[in-house]
């Protein structure tokens, strides 16, 4: 069995996926879960995660509501995962969680701030895939009835967001 992510790794650097797959070599922890950068990615991911789900389970897009809507939404989805993630490390720094908030939040609730990465993905994803809808998110492939081979590997993993074009 090989997943997805496996098979990329093999593919760009079969040394890596020799060291990480076959003998089970992880990297030091500051390049894992606890750094800066690995954070606000796993913040960013449950956000948008959370607000295509939603905006799947509805049968719209973000094209379907108003910018502002679509910019408030996203920021209350934001506020909670930050709000959770203030608990999780409670250690950190207020100014961290703040200057997290500002790089994933700005320009939500204020057009004239400085736009954080969620006020732009949404203008992007307006303008770019107005013709997509989310179809569906986290979508795990490769166990039971999806099944997935490429010639002699059988495939796993998940799809981070699927999409349909038109209606």
């Amino acid at each position: 069995r090989a997943s997805i992510t496996a098979l990329d790794t093999l593919a760009n650097c079969p040394l890596r996926y020799f060291f990480y797959y076959i003998l089970k070599i992880r990297p030091p922890a500051e390049d894992q879960a606890d750094s800066l950068s690995a954070i606000f990615g796993n913040l960013a991911h449950k956000v948008l995660e959370e607000l295509f789900g939603g905006l799947a389970k509805e049968g719209l897009a973000l094209c379907d509501i108003t910018l502002k809507d679509a910019c408030l939404l996203a920021h209350k989805i934001a506020e909670r995962r930050l709000a959770a993630l203030s608990l999780r490390y409670p250690n950190q720094p207020t100014a961290l969680i703040a200057h997290l908030e500002r790089r994933l939040c700005g320009g939500l609730c204020d057009p004239s701030e400085p736009a954080g990465l969620l006020r732009l993905l949404i203008e992007y994803e307006r303008d770019v895939f107005k013709d997509f809808r989310p179809y569906a998110t986290e979508f795990t492939f490769g166990e039971a009835e999806r099944r997935a081979q490429l010639g002699p590997f059988a495939l796993s993993g998940r799809i981070d967001r699927i999409d349909r074009e038109g209606d």
